[in-house]
């Protein structure tokens, strides 16, 4: 008998969490009508829904923060916190609790899984951009004052993704830097251990370099 209790505790946390989201509620409603093309219209919703909503706060940046924008902002975070949890549980406990249970584990495609997940990269990317609009309407983070457009607020969002440095982006309260500080840990978990990981199995075409078969 094993005495690690490490990995059951946190399986068992994460499928708590898991539990916890929009998409679960869908299929407790829906059960076996949940088919991938469900799973996949439901993730093209959300990222139509984070690029509208970005563009649409970026052009009207310099208006005061309204109710909508700040109800979509929380639903945003909890998008991110719903895709967070998601990738924990594909990457860490899904085949763990299939294998506990005596059922095989498989996934649909892992082609799929990537493309899935890079529009969960680019939802992430949008969300955060309109938090950033949010707090810099409200006082709690600095933006580039000479350009405020889409592309400017996308690309401080990618930054803090990629190299978790954003170029002009600072934050001016103690919020402020929580949403930094939470944006440069999801851009270190979904880029360095997610797209990493899945983006390793994808399988690599045929080469007519003999040496590339070796």
């Amino acid at each position: 008998m094993s005495d690690s209790w490490l990995v059951e505790f946190w399986s068992r946390v994460f499928g708590i969490l898991g539990k916890l989201s929009v998409f679960s509620v869908l299929r407790a409603v829906f059960g076996a009508k949940v088919s991938y093309g469900f799973v996949e219209a439901y993730v093209l919703f959300h990222t139509a829904l984070a690029l509208l909503t970005l563009v649409v706060a970026s052009i009207n940046i310099a208006e005061p923060v309204t109710l909508l924008l700040k109800g979509l902002v929380i639903y945003g975070g909890f998008r991110v916190l719903e895709t967070v949890i998601y990738q924990i549980n594909v990457l860490l406990f899904d085949q763990y609790r299939a294998f506990k249970s005596g059922i095989p584990y498989k996934v649909r495609s892992f082609r799929r899984l990537v493309i899935l997940l890079l529009h969960n990269y680019f939802e992430m990317l949008c969300w955060f951009g309109v938090t950033y609009t949010f707090f810099y309407r409200s006082g709690d983070v600095v933006l580039p004052s000479s350009d405020l457009g889409f592309f400017a607020i996308f690309r401080e969002s990618l930054l803090m993704m990629i190299s978790f440095t954003p170029e002009t982006s600072q934050a001016k309260s103690a919020l402020g830097m929580v949403v930094l500080t939470v944006h440069s840990f999801v851009g270190i978990f979904m880029t360095v251990m997610v797209l990493a990981r899945f983006l390793a199995l994808l399988p690599p075409p045929e080469s007519h370099d003999e040496m590339d078969k070796r």
